[in-house]
């Protein structure tokens, strides 16, 4: 199949298999070439394996080499070399010198060997490579997984608080005695604003990572994922989002963290909102200014690591200088 320039939509994978297949076609062609030998007879097995990977093609142009004349040396060096250029391959510029040294051997066997050597060590440093980059992928891939199903089970307990809240205010008459004990709730049961800081500071924390995996989901490496977005480490940072939250909770609580900025934890809850759905007056219930508030700093404090524990160097600051005072 091909497009409109008659190119071949044919996947990397298989242009390396061709490219190997047609190589062992030239080898094999010529007439000091031993067709006979082991090594001939592995480099057959393999070629005649259905479903290649990446290994076998490797495999196999790695045994094709000591049988290479050197006319094919040269060409196929100079192809996997700018195959490495475009990498921009960390051992580029000593793969060119080894083979710079290979082609001032004067004995033609030994010039031979110095090339089939130097391209030799240009593939195993290319198959480096390109498994290095194949197994970061599967890891990436592997913590976007992980990042969408704790994501899922964390909007989830995010969202069942309001979900039960909207669900109450939109369907319940303003008058019911429900609806009168769901106000009350909001504003006096000390366990619900707790519960939103702690949901919020996790959601805070989700996308902080969402947002680091977003950035750098290019440049991630094994280790990268390894040491941040292995379940344990995104339960121990969301943890830490949740903790850092409830320690802001308090603090505004305590009046540590007061002004027009920070929720007066005494008036957070919802107000009524007239809403028309299909011809049905009804009366859904919004968050107020100071609930808002709440949300906002509790999701700051789960998703910024240094905000909570800025704001306790200033609490401990400003605890210790009235404290001096009294003692003056």
């Amino acid at each position: 199949m091909t497009n409109g320039r008659g190119i071949g939509k044919l996947q990397l994978g298989e242009y390396y298999i061709a490219s190997v297949e047609t190589l062992w076609s030239v080898v094999k062609a010529h007439p000091d070439t031993d067709n006979q030998s082991p090594l001939a007879a592995d480099i057959e097995r393999l070629l005649g394996k259905k479903d290649k990977s990446w290994s076998d093609v490797y495999a196999l142009e790695r045994l094709i080499v000591p049988l290479m004349p050197e006319l094919e040396v040269t060409a196929f060096f100079q192809r996997r070399l700018a195959r490495a250029k475009s990498l921009s391959l960390p051992g580029l510029i000593a793969h060119e010198t080894n083979w710079e040294a290979a082609k001032v051997e004067k004995h033609p066997d030994e010039r031979l060997q110095a090339k089939q050597a130097a391209y030799s060590v240009l593939l195993d440093d290319l198959n480096w490579y390109h498994t290095a980059q194949r197994l970061d992928r599967s890891q990436r891939d592997g913590a976007a997984q992980r990042l969408w199903r704790v994501g899922l089970v964390s909007l989830f307990l995010v969202a069942l608080p309001w979900l039960v809240i909207s669900g109450i205010g939109l369907f319940a008459p303003s008058t019911s005695a429900l609806k009168t004990l769901l106000e009350s709730a909001v504003n006096y049961a000390p366990l619900f604003g707790l519960y939103t800081a702690l949901s919020s500071g996790l959601l805070g924390a989700l996308f902080s990572r969402l947002n680091s995996f977003q950035t750098n989901v290019a440049e991630l490496t094994y280790a990268d994922i390894n040491q941040t977005f292995k379940l344990r480490y995104l339960l121990i940072r969301f943890g830490f989002g949740m903790v850092g939250a409830a320690v802001l909770y308090f603090l505004m609580a305590g009046g540590f963290l007061q002004g027009s900025l920070f929720p007066d934890l005494q008036k957070t809850g919802f107000s009524g909102h007239p809403v028309t759905i299909w011809g049905l007056s009804l009366d859904a219930v919004v968050p107020n200014a100071e609930f808002a508030k709440l949300v906002v700093w509790s999701f700051i404090g789960g998703f910024s690591e240094r905000f909570v524990s800025s704001a306790l160097e200033r609490s401990e600051t400003s605890a210790t200088v009235a404290e001096n005072k009294l003692d003056d």
